[in-house]
Order: structure tokens, then C-alpha cells, then sequence
């Protein structure tokens, strides 16, 4: 699916930060920034998703996208309550099938129905904290004219509401990056959360998804165009051990791991020729590191689909040297876990 992208948001921005669920457009007004939320199974979490986002105070319109997966467990309904209360800023997308289990990239969908100059992103677990945060980042965004931004997040446990710690990348500043030093973090800077992506980026996100995808593809694809800005602050909440997150459907296992690499790469191969040749050379490295034995325990026959994916379409030749590439790695980082393991 191709989206045509617009340039016209036409609103005259207010003097002073207000509440979103307290400002008044008139008629027709495009909203300046479209919140895209995944939700699925969250009536623990929902809650405290919505709120954080209509606790925002900005100069400019917003509209919230809430997309839920034919949850069984009460989401749905918490959703329609927070909807009807907010008819003007919420937008339900309410399946009655799981589209995620038929193979859909659920994301796609809110993507495609957003209207805004910038996009936001939330997932059903997580939280905002910060009631200027979209204020915030929407400014740097036009200050530093990039098309992706975000921030670190604190770790919260679902199992004892207990502080773990930070994730993401931590800048002493506000900071803009170039594409190859994301590639350099191995594709992931950003939480899922913390993400403001251009229209232009989103538009690029529809039309590469698949074999773009995962947190590590949004961002690659978005920070293909003029790099990345980091704000210092953490303004969410990333949530751990939730049931039947997105983590633990794509990582639970070492068989789902492996799968969920193998499609990495897959989505890294597709980015190759976004890039020039320094980041080219970056990216071929990072496809090589998924190939990580010490991670998958030694097991090669869980390995399989990683092997699958980095040799399709390659020549034996360059399957050769990629070999001794792989290896080599390898080698390295096992001879560190020894030394590590002696310290």
C-alpha cells in the first residue's frame, strides 16, 4: 500500500502549552501529531497508556490512534469507555479477529489512518510520564529538521512494580546522530515508545513493511533520511514481564529468537540500499552479528533460520568469505566470555 504524502497543516498554534482533552480546533483541522497505539491483552496496562497521552500539553492539534487486536480480556472495552469520553482525540480501530496471528503488521494499519505531520508511537504496555513530552520532542524535531527523535525509558517490573534500571541510549543532551552510529548500536537507540517519526518516514515505514520491520527496521528506515535527535530524559515507562508481550512472542525461546533474527536480517538486507557504502559496510557487519553462537548457547540446529536468511541470494563465493567472517566473530566473542568468566 502507497500513502501520498501531504504538506498541509494549517492551524494557528496556541501562545501557551494547554491540556490536549482541553483544547478547541475548529472544524477540519489536520492534527499537527498523530499518536499510533498497538494494543493487545493490556487491561492491566490500557489505562495508564491513554492517560499519558491525554495528559499532553501542546501548542497543537493531536489525534490518538488506538488500534486493538481483538483483545479478550477487557482491553476492548476500557478503550470504548476512554473513546466515548474523548470523541474528539480518540480514534478506535476495534478488531474482531487477531490480525497480528493471521501475519498482518498490525502497526501498518494506525499508520495508514494517521494524518499528522508527526507520528507518535505508544505500545499498550507502556506509558508516558512526562506531560510535555510530545511538545518537546516536536520542537526539536523542526529545530534540527531530522525525522526521527526519541529518548531513554525507565524499566518498571510488572511482577513487583519495582525500578530496573534505564533502556535505551542516555545522551548528557540533547544530541543528533548520524545513521551509522545507529547502526553502530545495532540498529536500537530508541525504546518502541519514545518514538516522533516524520509523515515522510511513516510514509517510507508503509511501503517497506515487510520485509522492513521490528523497532530496530522502524528505526533504520527513519534515520535513512537525516539521522536521529536523542533527548537526555527518560519521559516513559517501558514495561517487563508482561504476559504475552511482544517480547516475550518474538523472544521466549531460542527457537522463536532465532526466527525473529533470521526476519532482522531479512529486514537489514532490505535497508542496504537506503545507505551509502560506510553504512552499507556497518549494516553487512550487523547482519554477521546475529549469527552469535555464545547467545544461542551453541545450538546450531536452533540457528538454522539465522544461516537461512544471511546466505539467500548470496554467491558461493561471498557465502565463503561470509563463512570465515561468521567464524571469526565467533571466535572473538567466545575467547571474551572466557576472559570475562576468569575476571
Amino acid at each position: 500500500m502507497h500513502v501520498v504524502d501531504s504538506n498541509y497543516w494549517d492551524y494557528e498554534p496556541l501562545k501557551n502549552p494547554v491540556a490536549i482533552t482541553k483544547q478547541k480546533w475548529p472544524e477540519g483541522t489536520k492534527p499537527l501529531v498523530s499518536v499510533c497505539c498497538v494494543t493487545y491483552n493490556h487491561v492491566n496496562f490500557i489505562s495508564d497508556m491513554i492517560n499519558g497521552i491525554l495528559n499532553q500539553e501542546t501548542i497543537f492539534p493531536v489525534e490518538i490512534i488506538v488500534y486493538d487486536d481483538a483483545s479478550d480480556d477487557g482491553n476492548r472495552q476500557i478503550i470504548e469507555k476512554y473513546a466515548e469520553q474523548n470523541k474528539d482525540l480518540i480514534i478506535p480501530i476495534l478488531q474482531s479477529q487477531n490480525q497480528y496471528s493471521l501475519g498482518e503488521k498490525v502497526l501498518k494499519t494506525p499508520l495508514s489512518l494517521s494524518k499528522g505531520r508527526f507520528i507518535a508511537l505508544c505500545d499498550g504496555d507502556d506509558y508516558w510520564i512526562d506531560e510535555k513530552k510530545l511538545l518537546k520532542q516536536v520542537s526539536f524535531m523542526e529545530s534540527y529538521d531530522v525525522d526521527l527523535c526519541g529518548h531513554p525509558a525507565i524499566i518498571k517490573s510488572t511482577s513487583n512494580d519495582q525500578i530496573k534500571g534505564y533502556t535505551g541510549y542516555r545522551p548528557t543532551q540533547v544530541t543528533k546522530f548520524q545513521a551509522l552510529d545507529l547502526i553502530n548500536n545495532n540498529g536500537n537507540m530508541l525504546p518502541i515508545s519514545s518514538i516522533v517519526m516524520s509523515n515522510r518516514a511513516k510514509i517510507s515505514i508503509i511501503n517497506n513493511m515487510p520485509p522492513v520491520e521490528f523497532h530496530t527496521g522502524i528505526q533504520l528506515l527513519c534515520a535513512a533520511f537525516s539521522g536521529l535527535i536523542i533527548l537526555p530524559d527518560p519521559m516513559m515507562i517501558y514495561r517487563i514481564d508482561v504476559p504475552g508481550s511482544t517480547t516475550e512472542l518474538l523472544l521466549g525461546s531460542l527457537n522463536k529468537k532465532a526466527n525473529t533474527a533470521a526476519r532482522r536480517i531479512e529486514s537489514f538486507k532490505a535497508l542496504l540500499s537506503l545507505y551509502g557504502k560506510c553504512e552499507k559496510k556497518s549494516l553487512k557487519k550487523l547482519i554477521l552479528k546475529q549469527a552469535n553462537i555464545v547467545e544461542y548457547q551453541g545450538n546450531i540446529v536452533a540457528m538454522l533460520p539465522i544461516f537461512r536468511a544471511i546466505f539467500n541470494g548470496e554467491y558461493i563465493l561471498t557465502s565463503i568469505y561470509i563463512i570465515i567472517k561468521i567464524l571469526s566473530i565467533n571466535i572473538i566473542l567466545i575467547t571474551r566470555k572466557i576472559i570475562n568468566k576468569k575476571n
